[in-house]
């Protein structure tokens, strides 16, 4: 009989706690939780990764302890057996493609792009190789951590996308779970609230126009005079009395308004 118990591996504190029979319960300093198991082969000691509680009970983590203690005794590698039963699951990485490529049709291809680019960025270095059933909230929110305030709407979008990859995972049967909820942001601080663009004074609005015109007409200033020509302005009841709104052909003339 194990000396952990169910409740136990669930109210855990950091460190590493044995079950017995080698098998232990390492909990990181954030939290996440994953099984080890410590075997004696040929003299040498190993010790090999099971998995996450996720994705792994504390029954069938015993399971599978024994399970690789026999392969050991029989003369088999028990990394490669046990690599052996994970084989259909897929890493983070691999799973990422998969989903792109399934969802990408739903997009435009700027966020196609932008999908890959943020995760290959900020979410492979640190779980690109893990098993998705393996993936906690405690390894979104290490990687979310070095964004989460310097890059607040980046760190958003990639949390997002991590989430969509797990639910995809989670609808092929690679995952037991979907992505992880709220408890990812837990230990994170709050983000910085979003701030306005400076806006630019009106009375520098007609040199910049003019500006702008006087340049080749790429798409992209077509596009912001576009913006500024276009964009809504306030009515002349909105204006204090004496001073009227200002047509789009005055923009860009020079000419004063009152």
């Amino acid at each position: 009989m194990g000396k952990l118990t169910a409740l136990a591996v669930k109210n855990a504190k950091p460190g590493r706690h044995g079950d017995g029979a080698g098998l232990y319960l390492l909990v990181s300093p954030t939290g996440a939780k994953s099984w080890m198991i410590r075997i004696q082969q040929n003299g040498k000691r190993r010790d090999i990764g099971l998995g996450s509680v996720a994705a792994l009970s504390l029954s069938e983590a015993r399971q599978r302890a024994v399970d690789l203690r026999k392969h050991a005794l029989n003369g088999r590698d028990p990394i490669a057996e046990r690599d052996r039963d994970k084989r259909a699951t897929p890493t983070f990485r691999e799973a990422t493609k998969l989903a792109h490529e399934a969802l990408k049709a739903g997009w435009i291809e700027k966020n196609a792009a932008a999908f890959l680019t943020s995760l290959e960025t900020h979410a492979y270095p640190s779980i690109g190789n893990l098993l998705v059933d393996t993936i906690e909230a405690g390894h979104i929110r290490d990687l979310l951590a070095p964004i989460w305030t310097a890059k607040p709407e980046v760190a958003r979008k990639v949390r997002m996308r991590v989430g969509q990859v797990l639910n995809f995972s989670h609808s092929k049967g690679w995952r037991a779970t979907e992505a992880p909820g709220r408890s990812i942001t837990v230990g994170l601080p709050k983000q910085p609230a979003g701030k306005n663009f400076k806006a630019m004074p009106y009375g520098e609005v007609p040199a910049f126009v003019a500006a702008l015109r006087s340049k080749p007409a790429t798409s992209g200033r077509q596009a912001l005079l576009f913006q500024i020509l276009c964009a809504a302005r306030p009515g002349r009841s909105a204006l204090p009395d004496g001073v009227r709104s200002t047509s789009t052909s005055e923009i860009g003339t020079g000419r004063p308004t009152s």
